[in-house]
């Protein structure tokens, strides 16, 4: 549905294209909370270029098709033919996370079709692309290519402590298995003894919401960990400003669902905080275990409590971590560049007629 609160990476995508001189039509099946928005989406009158439903503008005016996630290409090709769109439309479809993880686990021949008649693959990091292959999607169809975060929304700064200030730590995610909250408030609880002025702030909702705050109560923590809810992007980025620490513990879920590369902790990263986090899916490939932040087994909050006090007992390396985590996503997962990158893969589509056009580095 659109618009949401989450996937500011979409959002990101979608404008920086616009601003480009693109011709961008959004469409969703669902039109979601227009109470709470995201600036940009009033900013572009991004509700205008919006198709919910089955209505659709003239389909056959389309040179991309562009669905952001592997059920969404599954959906397209569906209503391919009674959209009407024109023989040389391309479909480029992108693999985030519960798309190539929790859909495919009792399903792994769901994307057979989608392999077949796609243009392009874009999964969002190497360790989904390699997910894709042993599903049976062609190599030479597929391209790695990140979600994004514009770097000048989030000012750099230099993490320091005052003597009496708390030690404020964060997290930013929807409240689901799959983020490993109750393994981040397990790990705060048992660091409270020894530090007792931590403020661990947990923004975002979602399903678990009650079960975490039973948790918290369970645990008589409640004055050190607090649960916020959902807020605005705007204020997420305030809160990031005034953090020292930011903890995300992924983990694989249950029903197999898994994170692709969290944005929060690229977003974190830019804004200069150590990160701490887990061996999981594409998030090494983001966090550099002691460079930019620590990494530690998913579901071992023991492990986690280590990195976090370990973090707070050597505050002269919050600047080093934090330049290392800005450097990073400035080159390899800045909008700037990704949209640079995304315009010529687009544009070496539309100059060939067939499959054979995958030259860009990979």
């Amino acid at each position: 549905y659109f618009p949401k609160l989450s996937e500011t990476f979409i959002l990101n995508q979608m404008t920086g294209l616009i601003d480009r001189g693109h011709d961008v039509r959004i469409f969703a099946f669902q039109k979601g909370d227009t109470t709470k928005m995201h600036n940009d989406i009033i900013k572009y009158n991004l509700l205008k270029r919006t198709y919910f439903g089955n209505r659709l503008p003239h389909a056959s005016n389309f040179d991309i098709v562009y669905c952001q996630f592997g059920f969404s290409g599954k959906n397209f090709l569906r209503r391919r033919n009674s959209w009407f769109y024109k023989s040389d439309t391309k479909l480029v479809t992108c693999f985030r996370g519960v798309d190539i993880s929790k859909f495919v686990k009792k399903r792994p021949k769901i994307y057979n079709e989608l392999f077949r008649k796609g243009n392009l693959f874009l999964p969002v990091c190497r360790y989904f692309k390699k997910k894709l292959i042993r599903l049976g999607c062609k190599r030479s169809r597929i391209l790695v290519h990140h979600s994004a975060i514009d770097c000048r929304k989030f000012a750099y700064t230099k993490r320091s402590k005052a003597y009496d200030e708390p030690i404020k730590i964060l997290s930013v995610c929807r409240l689901v298995e799959k983020k490993g909250m109750e393994y981040a408030i397990k790990a705060v609880a048992q660091l409270l003894e020894k530090y007792p002025n931590i403020q661990y702030t947990i923004v975002g909702d979602g399903p678990l919401r009650q079960k975490l705050s039973s948790i918290i109560t369970e645990l008589g923590v409640a004055d050190n960990i607090h649960l916020v809810g959902a807020i605005v992007h705007d204020q997420v980025v305030q809160m990031l400003d005034t953090s020292h620490i930011f903890v995300l513990p992924s983990v694989t879920a249950s029903d197999g669902n898994e994170e692709g590369i969290p944005n929060a902790i690229k977003e974190a990263m830019a804004m200069g905080l150590p990160v701490i986090s887990t061996f999981h899916a594409g998030i090494p490939e983001l966090v550099e275990d002691g460079v930019s932040g620590f990494l530690v087994p998913q579901r071992d909050y023991k492990a986690l409590a280590k990195k976090i006090a370990y973090v707070i007992e050597h505050p002269e390396k919050w600047p080093e971590m934090g330049r290392a985590g800005r450097q990073k996503v400035e080159d390899e997962y800045n909008i700037e560049k990704l949209l640079d990158r995304l315009e010529r893969i687009f544009r070496n589509m539309m100059r060939v007629k067939n499959n054979r056009i995958w030259r860009l580095r990979r």
